[in-house]
């Protein structure tokens, strides 16, 4: 996406799908958009999948992904 003046940070955000992940009862969602052309290195759809995962309940990120990877 395009940053917003006032707009949410990562962690705001984060914290806010790990929450719904953990306190509600998601049945479904909509990612609404996405732009490829945009995107450097992947990194709004590494965030797309990470805030999906963490409504839905799961703990995945890339960072804990490299971390396990790595044995750090």
């Amino acid at each position: 996406g395009i940053p917003n003046t006032g707009g949410l940070t990562y962690r705001e955000i984060s914290a806010i799908a790990k929450y719904i992940g953990k306190n509600c009862n998601v049945v479904g969602m909509d990612l609404v958009e996405y732009n490829s052309t945009k995107d450097i290195d992947n990194k709004t759809a590494e965030l797309a999948i990470e805030l999906t995962a963490k409504i839905f309940g799961s703990d995945y990120s890339p960072y804990t992904q490299y971390m396990e990877k790595n044995k750090i």
